[in-house]
């Protein structure tokens, strides 16, 4: 890869000055002034170590089909570099952008989806948990007769607290345990309210796994929260969901609610979110991962929170 962008940089090196050939020559020079650039001759080229084997093929014809040879790379050397592929690719149907990358990840998902779905024995442990949760998630007939069990927390005051929203004057302020409510909702539904936390290798030392923390994640992209008119459209039909899920769970429990009451309800959620985001940092200013990097123990942790 690096032999041909460093070739490709060459020939726009070259195309700065006559855009004459060089033959059988070790210097190049423009007649515009500019420094020569040297060439390697013939007889050093062909001496050259070229990877032959199936998986270099592979990697050399898929660059090449990626390329538009017939772009001037002084020109546009985007179109010379990509146009290949540009010209055998349209974004896919229900996609907003697409990519190498994204070609990349998609076709990991199709492999990891064939391993879910093969029955092998023998399997790990974790391939075979992994099985079993996608079976779990497959099964449609046993989701639809648990129904909404799951959530029946909503109208209970235990010690999540319940929906304010729909226990309304039932809720009992004491029986909160914001503790307790954000990490249940972390453990079963992988939400991130408030702070997002989750295991992963040390940047630094990837011989150890430690918890990261970090902002959380919204309903809204961030900068929906700060451009209110731009996004008016995204927002009311954000606020609707809101109105329109505690509405559906409400008639399902038998809440007194009122619509004027969830409305209501569902404006001061959407100011609480606003709030967070005015003190959350924007993906502009956290592209340096070293300034990222800032390495606490649970007693600094606990200090921090205690001196506010």
């Amino acid at each position: 890869m690096l032999k041909l962008v460093t070739t490709l940089l060459l020939s726009c090196a070259v195309c700065q000055g006559a855009r004459a050939p060089v033959i059988g020559g070790v210097y190049g020079a423009s007649n515009n002034g500019g420094l020569p650039v040297k060439i390697p001759a013939k007889e050093k080229i062909l001496k050259q170590e070229v990877c032959n084997t199936e998986v270099c093929q592979e990697a050399a014809a898929s660059l090449a089909d990626a390329m538009d040879i017939t772009a001037d790379p002084c020109e546009d050397f985007y179109q010379f570099a990509c146009g290949g592929w540009m010209a055998k690719n349209t974004i896919p149907e229900g996609k907003s952008k697409w990519g190498r990358f994204y070609e990349l990840r998609d076709k990991v998902d199709q492999d990891l989806h064939e391993i879910v779905e093969m029955e092998e024995p023998g399997a790990a442990t974790a391939v075979a948990n992994l099985r079993l949760m996608y079976q779990g998630c497959m099964d449609t007939d046993a989701i639809e007769a648990a129904g909404l069990s799951m959530l029946s927390g909503a109208m209970e005051n235990g010690q999540g607290g319940g929906w304010p929203t729909l226990l309304q004057d039932d809720f009992e302020q004491g029986s909160l345990n914001l503790g307790l409510l954000l990490g249940g909702a972390r453990r079963s539904l992988g939400a991130d309210y408030l702070l997002s936390m989750w295991v992963y290798m040390d940047d630094l030392d990837t011989s150890k796994n430690i918890i990261y923390i970090d902002q959380p994640d919204l309903g809204l992209p961030l900068a929906m929260y700060s451009d209110e008119e731009s996004y008016a459209t995204y927002i009311k039909a954000y606020k609707q969901y809101m109105v329109d899920v505690a509405t559906i769970l409400g008639a399902e429990y038998g809440s007194s609610a009122t619509e004027e009451q969830i409305v209501a309800d569902v404006e001061q959620v959407f100011n609480f979110e606003k709030m967070v985001a005015s003190v959350m940092t924007p993906d502009s200013e956290r592209r340096n991962s070293t300034a990222m990097y800032n390495p606490m123990t649970l007693a600094e942790i606990k200090e921090c929170l205690i001196s506010g």
